[in-house]
């Protein structure tokens, strides 16, 4: 599987248009502007991971983690799991090609039944 990213280096020196992460809004961005015949760089912090590069243990994902609160930040720079502390809030985003969407595997939530009877649904997804 060949890689999607880039060096730096290889950048051309003008794009029509730069779009800037790479996750579910500048991915689909990039998509559609690239379609419409435009040049379309995307620049996102982090690295690209390819099937198997993902870390698969506990002690592998600390590894991958980075820590960032009040201006500081504990671990790698371009680690994976980027872990934003707040004073009220908290939140998890990802650090790489793709964004957060790299995160997201194997979040599955049951909807509520009520919300699966709802007309506007199919009935093939209302019935199963």
């Amino acid at each position: 599987m060949s890689r999607l990213a880039r060096p730096v280096a290889q950048a051309k020196p003008t794009y029509d248009v730069i779009v800037v992460g790479s996750g579910y809004g500048g991915g689909v961005a990039a998509s559609r502007l690239a379609r419409i015949g435009l040049s379309v760089a995307v620049l996102e912090r982090g690295r690209e991971y390819l099937p198997g590069e993902f870390a698969e243990s506990l002690l592998a994902a600390s590894t991958s983690t980075q820590i960032n609160t009040g201006g500081r930040r504990v671990g790698p720079a371009d680690a994976l799991f980027d872990v934003r502390v707040g004073k009220d809030v908290h939140a998890l985003v990802g650090c790489g090609l793709g964004g957060t969407s790299l995160i997201n595997a194997a979040v599955c939530l049951t909807p509520d039944s009520m919300v699966l009877e709802d007309e506007a649904w199919p009935e093939e997804i209302r019935i199963d």
